[in-house]
């Protein structure tokens, strides 16, 4: 991001958020935590979603994200700077940041990630000697220097070793008593003296690997009085004077070590190793202590920085300890996870998020309105997990598919039912016994729950507004034999347009389906069914038969996301039925001669959401693109990417967005943000407008912000003077829409009051209100 997204937060008491300023908001997990560093009023803690630091005195947390100007969230490692006051982030491309707490801004250094002479150029450990900053990589060490902000010095070649990499390092007594950097390496210990006037020099470095064997890489090292300590791959290791290194201990991998008083303190696996003076092991555990990787220790307090749970607060154990004496938890509120597989936000506003993972802990996630976050994880969902659809029924019921688990129902009151082969017509997959996989999920107007039932027997069934369900027909137009069915959408004619998966291969979609249940959904005599399974051309049918999202907009409109492109049908309560009902591909507004006329040719969309000014978000690997259409083409009204947004990563999976606050949520292969839309859920009727902020002071040449709210699904817009000479006028959609203060000559408009009227253009009838602004 090169800090260019940068903002001041507020603090955050006990994990609850502050809003920050700004259209964009990050939604991540800060519980996996990479890094620890020390301050003197504060714990600075890396994260898989970001930076936050725990002020220690106040007892609050303040987060830094990409919105707020980091170059990425997946944060690798941290160095605090107690000369400049400011912290140094390392991430796993090579780029380093300089954050500035006392002013909020970023500064973002290219150096080490432009070396492009080393394939990797992750950064694994930072650490601050004097007037260096030391960077361990993944082809050797770099000295930085942190006043001019350039690169000094790089070591490479250690001995007959080169670019390999360096996990961690020190610096302290050698062999000979001098000071010495010693490394953690992937190859043993290297070790040069710090005086050497050459440390580029192959035969400066010594390396040393006696009685390491079968356990490299080592992956963290510490001086503890005139002992050198290393953490291997399995277990903990000890130097000899003669440069052998003895094993103390066999067990998981030890990512840091940490000295204090008369002790050294591990983290390996789920515990803490404690070494005594006599140099024997003992393991501390605790039941909050899940994967701690860091450590840091002030006064008499052990910060635990894990993996799993966050930072953990615990009481210094004495050399005589049994266990760890947790006295705290510690991360901001966030989502279990940074990665989700699908996004729906349900009529009071709750987001729900299902997880990409598989693992032992993969569920789904809710953020209520006010930004607070509950887990659904698998032992709340009786060991359930795989969660892939979710989606929100107009009724307040949400509902969440899984890939062998069946279908999971959450009632507005929280309250969980679980349906699978034993209360529901939903069947396992073909060959196995009780493996439910539900791909596809849509109500209707009348209150019914479609869902595809993928590789069942009977790949359609339908829940009835009673909870009594029902097998539907297998859609004429397929081979069921096969073809198989994945996602669906259900229009506002209550036909189902059901994406094609192949069963043969079921990461395969082979083209989309439009099917009409007809009056009674367990009847096929009364069915219509269109299978389009063909690749178009020349701007007709599906860009390609890889369909992979779908959408209805406010018009009516299907739009078809493949891995070619971008269609849409102009759809009507015959189109399962109609063989001239066919997909056309979007025309830009602006067309360019012998460029591609239509919009997003060749683009792999991933997803699509309307929202209420029915524009349309299209989800991508390139970021996302905002389609609105300009007379009876489209035109790109905004296209959003890390290089010139807070998008957290180009790969965006996901999108939903909430009619009510005009929120539209971006699940990127990075993390969840938000994007703070003008278009809002409109009024049914004309009312009194709200028109905000009021009065609008800016400058004379400013454009002025001006927010009018509370209009209808189609508007003409007008703003006059308190005489009634006309200024503006203009369409818009959906219930709220911004104004820039600007006539339609495009000249700012000059101080003074001015009257709005908004006109329905459906018969809803005229509203009113007005804006003083101030120049």
């Amino acid at each position: 991001m090169q800090g260019r997204w940068l903002l001041l937060w507020l603090g955050l008491v006990h994990g609850a958020l502050a809003q920050p300023t700004g259209r964009w908001q990050a939604h991540t997990s800060m519980r996996q935590v990479t890094d620890l560093a020390l301050a003197a009023s504060a714990i600075w803690v890396a994260t898989g979603g970001g930076v936050f630091r725990y002020h220690l005195a106040e007892g609050s947390l303040q987060r830094f994200t990409a919105v707020e100007g980091l170059h990425q969230v997946a944060v690798q490692a941290l160095a605090w700077d107690a000369r400049r006051q400011v912290l140094w982030i390392g991430y796993s491309d090579g780029v380093i940041d300089r954050l500035d707490p006392a002013t909020g801004t970023v500064r973002a250094y290219f150096d080490i990630a432009r070396a492009e002479r080393f394939p990797d150029r992750q950064i694994y450990r930072l650490r601050m000697h004097g007037d260096s900053l030391l960077i361990a990589t993944a082809f050797g060490v770099v000295v930085f220097d942190p006043v001019e902000g350039v690169v000094r010095d790089t070591y490479t070649q250690f001995g007959a070793f080169s670019d390999i990499a360096v996990y961690d390092l020190t610096v302290g007594p050698g062999p000979d008593g001098k000071p010495t950097l010693w490394l953690a390496t992937a190859q043993g210990v290297a070790h040069a003296p710090r005086a050497h006037p050459n440390l580029k020099d192959p035969g400066a470095w010594t390396l040393e690997r006696q009685g390491l064997d079968g356990k490299l890489p080592v992956r963290s090292i510490a001086l503890h009085g005139q002992r050198l300590y290393i953490g291997l791959t399995q277990g903990l290791a000890l130097r000899k004077q003669d440069g052998r290194y003895e094993r103390l201990w066999e067990g998981a991998a030890v990512t840091d070590l940490q000295p204090v008083a008369d002790l050294l303190l591990g983290a390996a696996g789920q515990q803490v190793l404690l070494v005594d003076a006599a140099a024997s092991v003992r393991l501390l555990g605790s039941e909050e202590v899940r994967r701690p990787v860091r450590l840091a220790v002030q006064d008499d307090v052990l910060w635990i920085g894990d993996a799993e749970a966050g930072l953990l607060r615990s009481a210094l154990p004495e050399a005589d300890a049994s266990d760890l004496e947790l006295q705290e938890v510690i991360r901001p509120d966030g989502p279990y996870v940074n990665v989700f597989a699908d996004l729906a936000v349900d009529p009071s506003g709750n987001l729900w998020a299902t997880d990409a993972a598989t693992g032992a802990q993969a569920g789904f996630h809710k953020m209520n309105a006010a930004g607070q976050w509950t887990a659904y994880l698998p032992d709340r969902l009786g060991g359930r997990k795989a969660f892939r659809p979710v989606h929100a029924d107009p009724g307040g019921q949400v509902w969440v598919g899984s890939d062998g688990n069946g279908l999971v129902q959450i009632a507005p009151d929280g309250t969980l039912q679980f349906y699978d082969a034993t209360n529901s017509t939903l069947e396992p997959a073909a060959g196995t016994r009780n493996f439910i996989i539900v791909r596809g999920l849509g109500s209707d107007a009348e209150g019914r729950l479609w869902v595809a039932n993928l590789t069942a027997p009977n790949p359609l069934h339908v829940r009835l507004p009673d909870g009594t369900w029902q097998r539907a027909p297998i859609p004429s137009c397929i081979n069921s034999l096969s073809t198989t069915l994945g996602h669906l959408l259900v229009d506002d004619y209550g036909q189902l347009w059901i994406i094609a998966v192949s069963r043969g291969n079921l990461r395969v979609n082979t083209g989309l389906i439009i099917y009409d249940p007809g009056d009674d959904p367990t009847r096929a005599d009364d069915d219509a069914c269109r299978y389009l399974s063909e690749r178009g051309g020349g701007g007709q049918g599906l860009p390609g038969v890889a369909v992979q999202a779908l959408a209805e907009d406010r018009d009516g409109r299907i739009w078809i996301g493949t891995a070619e492109g971008l269609a849409y049908v102009l759809n009507n309560p015959f189109a399962a039925s109609d063989p001239n009902t066919v997909p056309v591909w979007p025309l830009a507004a602006e067309r360019q001669p012998g460029a591609n006329p239509f919009l997003l040719t060749g683009l792999s969309v991933n997803d699509l959401a309307v929202d209420p000014a029915n524009r349309l978000w299209v989800a991508t690997d390139d970021g996302v693109y905002v389609i609105e259409q300009t007379g009876v083409d489209f035109r790109i009204a905004a296209h959003f990417n890390e290089e010139n947004s807070p998008l957290l990563s180009d790969v965006v999976r996901a999108i939903a967005v909430d009619e009510r606050s005009g929120r539209v949520f971006l699940a990127t292969a990075a993390g969840l943000v938000s994007y703070q839309g003008d278009a809002i859920k409109p009024a049914e009727q004309a009312r009194p407008l709200f028109v905000y902020p009021n009065p609008v002071r800016v400058g004379a040449e400013e454009d002025a912000i001006v927010f009018i709210e509370g209009l209808v699904e189609a508007t003409e817009l007008r703003i006059v003077t308190v005489d009634g000479r006309l200024v503006t006028r203009f369409p818009t959609r959906g219930g709220r829409v911004r104004w820039d203060g600007r006539d339609r000559y495009g000249r700012p408009v000059p101080s003074g009051v001015y009257l709005i009227i908004a006109v329905g253009q459906n018969g809803e009838g005229a509203a009113y209100g007005k804006v003083a602004i101030l120049r």
